[in-house]
């Protein structure tokens, strides 16, 4: 695999090239490596990532296609040694020399895409080439940097509804907007063995700790609507780490207690074909909520759900207690739900999101 210090022959014909803002465990991270995940088997070959900023994700990227690690000139011993004895200017001239010289192998790349706002500035360091085609991914948190953007690139791919509104209000026109919804996930396989039998009609109540404000009307409404249902009938998942034992002392809880089974998130997975809904009872999970609604399991939710699109936020725990009492009373509806979860989640896809990136590299210059 082709270093930061010699990107090698493959980096030069790997399109698209793929700029990573920063390599870390982040959402737009993560979803930046899922696509080139994706973009590497359908293309059939892998594209060129380059990583503006380090971090510990270098290494995952390098694992999926050629990788120019740009924070490494940084570290190199010329950059140090002329900083450590005072010569900033030409520790800074050395590393300008140094970086253009990494990116000059991708003088031939017709397709970038830049994988957030603070990624504009590598446009200007990129040998010059005509007709290339500039795409920028931007999430709801990118607001302010949409002028740049469109002065910087050709397309957009837009993670959110605001940041898709002020795209088009500053003037791109529709066919060059590309929208996809973070968290990203790739749908995964059939579910795995489990000790309850599949298709155990239940409910999933993903929470963030006993002590958040949320989690017991949450669990309580789940436990009051699946009340007709045989034998445990809620799924309490919560961080890893986190404690249940404060939930039995709750007077809400009285009796109650052999209803809810404690789970993790592959017990999520592995009952999902019995699934009559998941409960986000906040922002945690929000990976798994997403992953659950792209099998078309419905998503409901008290609070802030995590950027999940297929989520229906439900104001109290009154109007959900009813909601989830219609999905388990109810198979057409039940039915109709999952038709529309699958629906609504069908932006949070890996394989729509790779779509829309390829959708956005292959359209002409304005």
């Amino acid at each position: 695999m082709p270093s930061a210090h010699d990107p090698g022959p493959a980096v030069a014909g790997g399109e698209p090239v793929v700029v990573v803002p920063e390599a870390t465990a982040r959402r737009r991270t993560e979803a930046l490596l899922a696509v080139c995940r994706w973009l590497a088997d359908d293309l059939g070959a892998p594209p060129t990532v380059v990583c503006w900023q380090g971090g510990p994700l270098v290494d995952a990227f390098g694992a999926v296609a050629p990788v120019i690690d740009a924070a490494a000139v940084n570290e190199e011993l010329p950059a140090r040694a002329l900083g450590a004895v005072g010569l900033l200017p030409a520790a800074r001239a050395w590393k300008h020399l140094r970086l253009r010289g990494l990116l000059r192998p991708l003088a031939p790349a017709g397709r970038v895409l830049l994988g957030g706002p603070d990624t504009l500035p590598l446009v200007e360091w990129l040998p010059r080439r005509p007709g290339r085609e500039v795409a920028v991914w931007l999430g709801d948190e990118d607001l302010a940097s949409v002028g740049d953007a469109v002065r910087a690139a050709t397309a957009f791919v837009a993670a959110g509804d605001e940041i898709a509104e002020a795209l088009l209000a500053a003037g791109v026109a529709e066919r060059r907007l590309h929208r996809v919804a973070e968290p990203l996930v790739a749908p995964a396989g059939p579910p795995a063995d489990g000790d309850l039998p599949a298709g155990r009609p239940c409910v999933a109540v993903l929470g963030a700790g006993t002590g958040d404000e949320q989690a017991v009307p949450a669990l309580v409404a789940a436990v009051a609507a699946t009340a007709a249902l045989d034998g445990p009938s809620v799924l309490w998942v919560q961080p890893e780490g986190a404690q249940t034992g404060a939930l039995w002392t709750d007077p809400r809880f009285a009796g109650l207690e052999a209803r809810v089974v404690d789970g993790v998130a592959d017990d999520v997975r592995r009952h999902r074909d019995g699934l009559v809904a998941v409960v986000q009872a906040g922002p945690a999970h929000a990976a798994l909520a997403v992953e659950a609604a792209v099998h078309g399991v419905p998503v409901l939710a008290l609070g802030p759900t995590g950027g999940v699109h297929a989520t229906v936020v439900e104001p109290d725990a009154t109007r959900l207690g009813a909601h989830l009492t219609e999905l388990v009373a109810d198979p057409a509806r039940r039915a109709a739900a999952r038709d529309e979860t699958r629906r609504r989640a069908r932006l949070h896809r890996v394989d729509e999101a790779g779509r829309a990136v390829l959708s956005a590299l292959s359209m002409a210059a304005p």
